[in-house]
């Protein structure tokens, strides 16, 4: 997934679900690391990583 892509992601995600994004993401990325699917938690540690740096004190 590109950068922008991810960014639009996590953006979308942080949009619809507000302060129980990050709770969302942590159960995508318990239920795909069950899973095995390592492409996938992956994909949702990156997502994590940025709902983080949404929330971080002093974004604009």
């Amino acid at each position: 997934m590109h950068d922008q892509d991810q960014w639009a992601e996590a953006l979308h995600v942080d949009a619809c679900l507000g302060d129980l994004a990050p709770l969302w993401i942590g159960e995508r990325i318990a239920h795909f690391a069950a899973l095995g699917d390592t492409s996938a938690v992956r994909r949702y540690t990156d997502m994590a990583a940025i709902v983080a740096m949404l929330a971080a004190p002093g974004r604009c």
